[in-house]
């Protein structure tokens, strides 16, 4: 092989192993992790071994979730406090803007008349 051809087979290398490493990076993202620091795991440790960590590594995003649906008051939930708990799951990224949204809008729509939210459900952020 001359000089050419072997520096395109080192940098097609090259571009597959970056490419490959989004894989790791985008399943750790989804799990609350960062997105950039997995990547560089991906591309500079090892492909297989992120992948598998990646995998295996626990949601980091419904523990906080259920943390903070177990930290509501069981009994007399106010609309005040379930939106204030909705816009922490939103400050953490656990929620998106518009699921933020949508379901301060149902609060508000089958509160009822005493200020306190029907059917409160104790497990929210776990698994529903």
């Amino acid at each position: 092989m001359d000089d050419k051809t072997m520096l395109l087979v080192i940098l097609a290398g090259v571009l597959v192993a970056a490419l490959l490493a989004f894989i790791p990076a985008s399943i750790a993202s989804k799990k609350g992790k960062s997105f950039w620091l997995w990547w560089l795991l991906g591309l500079f440790i090892s492909f297989p071994i992120a992948l598998i960590c990646a995998i295996m590594i626990p949601d980091e995003r419904a523990a906080i979730a259920a943390n903070i649906a177990n930290s509501l008051p069981q009994q007399n939930v106010t609309d005040l406090d379930v939106k204030m708990k909705l816009n922490d799951l939103y400050s953490l990224g656990i929620l998106t803007h518009e699921e933020c949204r949508m379901l301060i809008a149902s609060i508000e729509r089958y509160a009822m008349e005493d200020n306190t939210v029907p059917m409160y459900n104790q497990n929210y952020g776990q698994g529903y």
